[in-house]
Formats: structure tokens, sequence, C-alpha cells
């Protein structure tokens, strides 16, 4: 048994002893716990100097780290979880003291807050949300909760004083406020059992809207945060084009399901991979195009589906019954709990380089962010749709096939050149991650995590480094 299996065999263990219900028979994904940590703190080096809320986000994600790895090696009589949430907050209050510039009391409360509260947030995520995560898989959801709340905190204080400026501190800004609002709704019908009825939810809902959310934006931003979209959308003839196309695109995702839907029956693994070709057809022009508005964009629908997600969840009419019919035809094996997370899972996939990155200036810095359009809008389909159709040899222990992963391989290959025969990319760009995309075309073959949040996130660390 090798060190790793002794590890995970160990906490396998303590999560039955706890009686934790996480996703059943795969493996915790020990590995996962430090991809989100690692990635924003190569990038914070690799595109250095960064500005102060990203460089606060990679401090914050050091403390995080050491808590993961602390965490991993938790049991009753080694009670490694208190020792690492020492040892985080010593470090994180050194390297916020010599690094970041909030002053002691806040770099006091940055460190002792994101060291206690990482595992009590993974613990009721996985209490919560019974058989929907791996120990790992909700690892990165609870260490994404911290980072977001952390760099809200610190960028909506810092717009009362320094106004925001460029598209993307603004854009920034407003998907800060609207997902702080949703984290509200969605707190408070967890709490208040009245706000789950249909009337008090959209009352409570469009209180929060109109009441909190616009008007908070107009007192940071100075201006009206609608206007500054309409404006940014109707920019000029090409981005007119280019949301044209977005919404064509969004219909036919809409028709797809309601197809689906009309027959009633489960959707195929290659019916489910139209959703990833149209990921890649909305992404990849977007971000060629205008890196902010998809920026932007990406943000606001992850709080739509947020919001769907609750509409389902609490049936609330006038698409809750529809949702739920959709999500029983289209959930696949990961969708074992009460979340129907494959969709949100393939948004954030995608949108997350984008999210993390400290913002592109070249050519070649715009690989790492089609990090999730390659590893899942490309490799993972053509794996998928390639290997249930031509495959015959299956990777040990896995019902994988070695022509998927050659596939895997080729497509995203293929996908680079074809971005340097339209000038997208330059050809001594594409030579590096040729060996980010076998490895993590190899990784596909034989993870039994979510591919969706798992692939890009690892693809993403391999092309930064």
């Amino acid at each position: 048994m090798t060190f790793t299996e002794s590890i995970d065999k160990s906490l396998s263990q303590e999560i039955s002893c706890s009686k934790l219900n996480t996703r059943k028979n795969v493996s915790n994904g020990l590995w996962l716990t430090v991809l989100l940590p690692s990635c924003v703190i190569t990038s914070s080096f690799k595109y250095s100097p960064t500005s102060e809320i990203y460089k606060t986000s990679s401090i914050i994600t050091i403390g995080l780290l050491i808590n993961a790895l602390f965490g991993l090696f938790h049991r009753e009589e080694k009670p490694f979880r208190q020792i690492g949430l020492i040892v985080s907050s010593l470090v994180l209050s050194l390297i916020f003291t010599l690094y970041a510039d909030h002053g002691i009391l806040l770099n006091l409360i940055f460190s002792i807050l994101t060291s206690v509260s990482y595992h009590p947030i993974l613990l009721q995520l996985i209490i919560y949300c019974p058989s929907s995560f791996t120990y790992g898989e909700a690892s990165i959801v609870a260490q994404a909760c911290l980072l977001f709340l952390v760099s809200s905190f610190i960028n909506i204080s810092s717009a009362v004083i320094y106004p925001c400026k460029t598209c993307f501190e603004i854009a920034t800004l407003i998907l800060q406020v609207g997902l702080i609002g949703i984290l509200i709704i969605c707190i408070s019908c967890f709490m208040i059992r009245s706000l789950r009825h249909t009337l008090s939810f959209y009352t409570f809902s469009l209180g929060i809207f109109v009441g909190g959310i616009i008007p908070a934006l107009h007192f940071l931003l100075g201006f009206s945060p609608l206007l500054w979209i309409i404006d940014l959308l109707t920019k000029d003839v090409l981005t007119v084009v280019l949301v044209s196309y977005w919404i064509l695109c969004c219909a036919a995702a809409v028709l797809i399901i309601a197809i689906q839907i009309k027959m009633s029956t489960k959707a195929s693994t290659s019916v489910r991979k139209y959703f990833h070709v149209l990921a890649v057809s909305v992404f990849t022009p977007g971000l060629v195009v205008n890196p902010c508005l998809i920026y932007l964009s990406s943000g606001i629908v992850f709080a739509l589906f947020i919001s769907i997600e609750l509409s389902r969840i609490l049936r609330l009419p006038p698409l809750g019954n529809s949702l739920q019919e959709a999500f029983q035809n289209f959930a696949d094996e990961k969708d074992e709990g009460p979340l129907a997370l494959t969709p949100i899972y393939l948004l954030v996939g995608c949108s997350i380089p984008v999210w993390i990155h400290p913002h592109p200036v070249d050519k070649c810095d715009l690989i790492p962010l089609l990090a999730g359009i390659l590893s899942i809008g490309i490799g993972d389909t053509a794996a998928s749709v390639f290997g249930s159709k031509f495959g015959r040899r299956l990777w040990p222990g896995t019902r994988k096939t070695k022509e998927g992963t050659v596939a895997c391989i080729l497509s995203q290959t293929l996908f680079l050149v074809t971005l340097v025969y339209f000038n997208v990319l330059t050809y001594t760009c594409i030579f590096h991650p040729i060996t980010a995309i076998t490895i993590i075309s190899l990784v596909e073959a034989k993870t039994d995590q979510v591919d969706n949040i798992a692939l890009p996130l690892l693809m993403y660390l391999l092309l930064i480094l």
C-alpha cells in the first residue's frame, strides 16, 4: 500500500466513523484539496506584480493549503486539524504583516477567520448535501467560498474609497455584490422555512435585488450598473453580433433540454456532450473578442444557475417541476445527491481559469484561460464520444478506453493549431501546452472525480508552470 493509499484509507475510515455521506464507490480525491490553492499561489508568482486583492487572495490560499494538508492526517487520536489551524494562523499572520497593507487588526482577522472556517464549511457541505461531493470536491468548494468572501470584503471596502476604473474591476464588483445577494437569499431560505413558499420567496428575492444589490452598486460605482452592462453589451457591432450569437447558443441548449424532456428518456452521454460543445462555442469567441464581457457574463450565468437550482429544490412555480424533470433526464452517476451539480460544474470548469487569472496582456496569456475549454470542452468530449463508439482497449481498472485518450490528446492539439491558423495564438505558444494536454488526457482516463471541476484546475496549473 502506497503512502497516498494509506492516507485515503484512513480518511475513509474517519468519514465512515463520523457518519458523513460522500459520493459512493469512488476515492476521496485527496489530490483535489491542493489544486485551487496551488493555482492561485502559482499565478501570483508568475504574473507578479498583481493587485492588492489578488495578493491577499494568494496569501489566504497558503493558509487554506496548510489547513487542507493537515486535515488529511487528522484522526481522533491525532488532532492534526487543530495543529493545522494554529500553524496556518501563525503563518498567515506573519505573511500578511510582511507583504500586505491591511493593518494588524485586519491581518489577524483574515488569518484566524480563514483558518477557523475552512473545515467547518467543508463538513457542512458534506452533511447538508449528502452524496453530492467527495472529500476533495467539497474541499474545492469550501476553499472557493472562503476566497470569494474574503476577496469580496476587501474589494467592496476598497471600492468605497478608491473608485473602480477598468472593465474587469467594475465587472468584479458587480459580480461580488450580486453573488453575495444570491448567497443571502439561499441562506435565508435554508434558515427560514416561510421563505420557501412561492409568494414569500419572490417578494424577498425582489427586495434583495431592488432594495439591496442595485442601490449598493449605485453607491459603490457612482453610476447605474444596469446601464453600464447595457453599454458593454452594445459597445460595438462585433460585440452585438457576439451577444446575438450567444443568445442563439442558449436557445439551442433550451431546445435540447425540451426535446429530451418530451422524449421522457434518460439522456445518453453523447447528448450530454452537446452542452460541452455549446460551452466551447460560447467561451472561445468570447475570450478572443472581449475577455471582460465573457468574465462578466459567466459570473452572471453562474448566479442564474444557482437561482435556478434553488427554484428546483424548492419546486417553485413556474419552472420548479420542469427543472426537476430535466434533472432526472440529464443526471448521471455523479449526481447522486440532492444537488444538480453537473451543469454548474460545466460552467464553473470553463469559467474558473478566467475567474482566477490575473487577466491576460498578450496572446500567450490566452492559453491558460482556455484550460477549461481544452480539457472538458474539447478533450473530455472527444474522449467520451470517440471512446464509446470506437474504443476497444480499456485502461486497467476503469471503463475508459485508450482510443478515447488518444482522441482526447489529438482533439485538443488540433484545436490549438486551429487557433494558430486563425491568428488567435502564435506557433511559439502551443508547444508547452502539448505536455499539459498529454497529462490531462491520462488523468481524465484514470480519475473517478468530477472531470468538469478537476481537469480545468489541473490544466490551468500545468499551463502556468
